[in-house]
């Protein structure tokens, strides 16, 4: 199965992923990424925090940029 690593972006700063995961393919970890939003947003629960100011870059395993997850789309529950 492919790794891939879940980045956090903050504007420039970026939060590097060291361990990754294991996935199928990369609509797996696509899934597990929006999955991951949706929680980290719903944790968001100070006022004036902005569920938008970050994103999830997915690396593969050469950290080759492979998708973003962008939290604006993301629904959490």
């Amino acid at each position: 199965m492919p790794t891939y690593y879940f980045h956090l972006r903050f504007g420039p700063r970026v939060q590097l992923d060291s361990e990754g995961a294991d996935f199928a393919d990369l609509a797996a970890a696509k899934r597990e990424a929006i999955t991951s939003a949706a929680a980290r947003i719903s944790a968001q629960q100070h006022p004036g925090d902005d569920p938008t100011d970050w994103r999830i870059e997915i690396a593969d395993a050469g950290g080759q940029h492979v998708a973003t997850v962008d939290p604006s789309g993301v629904v959490a529950d």
